[in-house]
């Protein structure tokens, strides 16, 4: 059976050769096919927006109005990953985009084997929490100014298997210690750098001074 897509694009020829493009690959199929006014026209109506494997997100970047889109999409869409698909890379942009909840971020310059291995990826995980970035938007976010973190060497630990895309309980088996006190240690982190969620601790960390210097944990 096919995985059902979402297309949420402004842009109207954009959006059509993007859904022959997702069309043509192997298991994939564009469901449904929307502008940003008509996404959020169908949430006003609470018209039933489920039973999709992945949405595909280019909001109106770098405005509030995109960041807040970024959010009302993983809210709406609680049950798969959304992927951003932007031009917009600067480092507010996206570390705003990652704080709301999204699971990755490319621009529209990748390839279409690129992109296919992206759907792929992204629709065969479990944890959609996990954030899969570009490497040049990476390197933008890496470009900024190192900002000083202060964690544990036990909150470090988690940090580092959380980088490997480990669930709580996960860690919790390879550390040894309650999934509770996993959570806890992420709430640490989340309250240390007022982050909303443990996605953005990462993307702190990696700015640290701390990781520059050492780059000891995986970037994701």
């Amino acid at each position: 059976m096919n995985k059902k897509v979402v297309v949420i694009d402004n842009d109207e020829l954009f959006r059509a050769g993007l859904i022959r493009l997702i069309d043509s690959f192997d298991k994939f199929e564009v469901r449904l096919n929307i502008s940003s006014k008509e996404f959020d026209e169908m949430v006003t109506q609470n018209k039933k927006l489920t039973d999709y494997q992945l949405v595909i997100l280019s909001p109106p970047l770098p405005s509030v109005k995109g960041v807040k889109m970024c959010e009302k999409t993983v809210r709406v869409f609680a049950s798969c990953p959304v992927m951003v698909f932007s031009n917009y890379y600067s480092k507010f942009t996206v570390l705003k985009a990652i704080e709301s909840g999204i699971s990755a971020y490319f621009t529209k310059g990748i390839s279409p084997f690129e992109l296919e291995d992206i759907l792929v990826d992204l629709t065969s995980r479990k944890n959609f929490s996990d954030i899969k970035l570009e490497p040049k938007v990476r390197n933008a976010l890496l470009q900024e100014e190192a900002v000083e973190v202060s964690f544990t060497e036990a909150e470090e630990e988690v940090l580092k298997l959380v980088c490997q895309q480990k669930s709580s309980s996960e860690i919790s088996e390879d550390l040894g210690i309650s999934v509770r006190t996993v959570e806890s240690r992420k709430r640490n982190m989340m309250v240390k750098t007022h982050s909303k969620n443990i996605i953005g601790v990462v993307m702190i960390f990696l700015r640290s001074r701390r990781f520059q210097e050492n780059s000891q944990l995986p970037p994701g």
